[in-house]
């Protein structure tokens, strides 16, 4: 193939971005696609929604400043010192012990289901290795197996651990070739007019250190308001849902009132982008729907990376407005819109003496998400702690 051939423009920015959306996975293939889009926006006019929904196919890498780290208690040097090395060989054992459990577990489930079968989602339960010994007997029960019949169910609300796709697309291998053309379309905009866009930009790759306090959560905020600059179909307001949802990874080595400024800021946002238009998490859904005029859908942030990055936090109860938020909109439409379950099945998120636990159970008790379905009580499954 000839370098002229790798940099045909595409026909529109929509077909490159569903182009793209196909070829995360290849990191030589992204760099052709990205090419070619660099082509298509010489070509034709780009604006800020465009650069948005290009920066959304691969993750926010935004970051806090490196936190100064705290002198370890006297108490723990002197223990650390008086213990001899059958301690660590000790920890060391359990730890191996685990994991060997678990990678057994693993290979069971993955060498009895095919990757396109839902019961792999157990794989996160007590359930994982049973379903895997009875996978002849499953195999002669076909849709009347309980086992698949639970996995259906589930799937519809949480992900196994293996799956980190994002927007119902796979997570990109490398990604920063498409960070390197956000940062260039990004520069061509317009100061004026996409002055808090192109201030995203900068934070949504990690070329801006985010301060560790409440005022630089704000800032983040604030740079997307809906009355006001370049339409962008809230993309800009997803994006900064994006950088938030990277940030909470650090959350253990917040301040208290940091954490609470998360909290009101997950919430304000959330709420703030409702249109009445139909929601999808679903990117190549939304993309599709550009065909059109008006799109019907309004395309939301998808909260599985963030839930997935504080499954084990000790202070995730500051995601449970974004929770909230997931519940309600998976309520009101339903299990189509996210392109796999949004919750994470595995870890200790949903620990039955967190508020978020509590919040979850409530929450699911009172709603119904179609009317011929009940919902699976979150007793139904015990999650493994690792």
């Amino acid at each position: 193939m000839t370098v002229d051939a790798l940099s045909i423009p595409f026909g529109t920015w929509q077909e490159g971005l569903l182009a793209l959306a196909d070829a995360l996975q290849d990191p030589n293939r992204e760099q052709i696609i990205v090419t070619r889009l660099e082509a298509t926006a010489a070509r034709i006019a780009i604006g800020p929604k465009e650069v948005c929904t290009l920066a959304l196919l691969v993750p926010s890498r935004a970051r806090f400043e490196p936190a100064i780290k705290p002198e370890p208690h006297p108490d723990a040097v002197r223990f650390a010192a008086m213990a001899d090395g059958k301690l660590n060989e000790t920890l060391a054992g359990i730890v191996d012990g685990v994991d060997r459990r678990r990678r057994f577990r693993e290979e069971k489930v993955f060498s009895a289901f095919p990757e396109s079968d839902p019961r792999r989602v157990l794989i996160d339960t007590i359930l994982g290795f049973a379903a895997a010994e009875l996978a002849d007997v499953s195999q002669r029960l076909g849709e009347a197996d309980p086992f698949l019949r639970l996995s259906v169910r589930l799937a519809l609300w949480f992900r196994q651990s293996h799956d980190y796709s994002r927007y119902g697309i796979p997570l990109a291998d490398d990604g920063r070739s498409v960070v390197n053309l956000v940062r260039q379309l990004a520069e061509k905009l317009d100061a004026d007019a996409a002055g808090k866009i192109r201030r995203l930009i900068q934070i949504w790759p990690g070329d801006v250190v985010v301060e560790q306090n409440d005022k630089s959560i704000r800032e983040i905020a604030s740079l997307w308001s809906p009355f006001d600059g370049p339409d962008t179909d809230h993309l800009d307001a997803v994006l900064a849902m994006e950088i938030i949802g990277a940030l909470a990874s650090d959350i253990e080595s917040l301040y208290v009132e940091s954490l609470e400024t998360f909290s009101e800021v997950l919430k304000r946002l959330s709420r703030r982008m409702d249109d009445g238009r139909p929601r999808t998490a679903d990117l190549r859904t939304w993309l599709n729907g550009q065909s059109h005029r008006d799109n019907p859908f309004r395309l939301v942030y998808d909260p599985s990376e963030a839930f997935w990055s504080a499954m084990h936090a000790d202070d995730a109860d500051v995601l449970e407005p974004l929770l909230v938020t997931t519940l309600e909109e998976m309520g009101q439409g339903g299990h189509v819109v996210y392109a796999t379950g949004p919750l994470p099945l595995h870890g200790s998120l949903f620990n039955r003496e967190r508020k978020m636990m509590r919040r979850r159970r409530r929450l699911l008790e009172i709603k119904s998400l179609d009317s011929g379905s009940r919902q699976v009580h979150p007793k139904v499954v015990k999650r493994e702690r690792c």
